[in-house]
């Protein structure tokens, strides 16, 4: 069952929209005007803004917030990503993604972060006891690109953890450049480390060495590139990572699991852990951005995406930008949960 959402459910005061044995869904809207859902269940609570990206600005697991701490603490629209990086969850692309290079005019990450959607809507998945957010953001720009997005996140009404999908289809008639990445964006916790499948070899976890114009890098950042460039596994131990300012980038070749999934957890002293999960069939490229500062501390565990971070015209120049086809659609899947210490040993022993 589609429950179809209009902005004018959307007031300063919090209310109820939906509730039942396994949700409850109210609506309100930040003083900014951007409108959100507040999803609970037994063991989640979500806050999704519906209309601005379709990003998930907080997320709660039994009671512990898992998202980034930031300078900015409420979404606004109509400013850039930076002025509004403050959420656990945002969807980059899809015309480009990262930073600009040279010769490149894109914004950060694409026109997706900060998109406003034209249709948002909860399904309603019964029989599954689960809940489905969800949306539209066609994009038109003459001469370039024409193409009609339709995330959704599903919560499951026992577990915790929630699906996050990505659906493109190209309304050209002609093919378009498929750039995306997913920003999932926890909160680092010192005492925890990394673990992941792949290999722990500086070939397989590479640090980026180049730094983005938007950085001002001090002599002692560009030492610790070099160092972690010999050995990556020096990030492991998130303690050892403080000195992470203002961000270090890692690209991670995954391995997948037997059902074709790459895991990525944060462990914590207590043995539960921070879970992200994706396809490399879906997502080839994967990153981990790490960013610990006196304002801003985040762990993307893993950031799947379908191309690399040099900027679009560096990447479309060495052939990194897959193409879909005319009126052809692609999707992707991220997993993302929290495992507690007896859930957590039987996945780590499959890495």
């Amino acid at each position: 069952m589609r429950f179809a959402l209009s902005r004018s459910m959307f007031q300063p005061l919090e209310r109820r929209l939906l509730s039942s044995d396994d949700f409850k869904v109210t609506t309100f809207c930040y003083p900014t005007g951007v409108e959100a859902l507040r999803i609970k269940t037994a063991r989640a609570e979500l806050i999704v803004l519906p209309y601005l990206g379709q990003q998930i600005w907080t997320a709660s697991f039994d009671g512990r917030e898992i998202g980034m701490k930031s300078m900015v603490q409420t979404p606004k629209r109509n400013v850039s990503l930076l002025e509004n990086l403050g959420g656990f969850f945002f969807h980059c692309g899809f015309t480009a993604i990262a930073a600009p290079g040279e010769g490149d005019d894109h914004p950060l990450h694409g026109e997706l972060p900060n998109a406003e959607f034209d249709e948002a809507w909860i399904d309603i998945l019964e029989s599954e006891r689960k809940l489905s957010i969800g949306g539209s953001f066609e994009y038109a720009k003459a001469f370039a690109a024409h193409y009609l997005f339709s995330p959704s996140i599903v919560v499951s009404a026992t577990e915790a953890k929630f699906d996050i999908n990505a659906v493109v289809r190209n309304l050209k008639g002609s093919p378009m450049d498929l750039c995306y990445l997913g920003h999932i964006n926890f909160r680092p916790v010192d005492g925890s480390r990394l673990e992941y499948s792949a290999p722990y070899t500086p070939e397989a976890v590479r640090v980026r060495s180049s730094v983005p114009s938007h950085l001002k890098p001090s002599p002692q950042y560009l030492q610790l590139l070099s160092d972690l460039e010999k050995y990556p596994v020096h990030h492991h131990l998130i303690s050892k990572t403080i000195g992470y300012d203002p961000e270090i980038v890692f690209k991670v070749d995954y391995r997948t699991d037997g059902d074709g999934w790459a895991h990525g957890l944060q462990v914590h002293p207590d043995g539960s852990a921070d879970w992200v999960a994706h396809r490399p069939a879906e997502l080839p490229q994967a990153f981990r951005w790490i960013s610990r500062t006196v304002d801003q501390d985040a762990l993307a565990i893993t950031e799947p995406a379908t191309c690399g971070l040099s900027g679009y015209k560096r990447e479309k120049e060495q052939g990194g930008i897959p193409v879909l086809g005319a009126q052809q659609v692609w999707s992707a899947t991220m997993r993302v949960g929290c495992l507690n210490p007896a859930e957590a040993p039987s996945l780590l022993h499959d890495l």
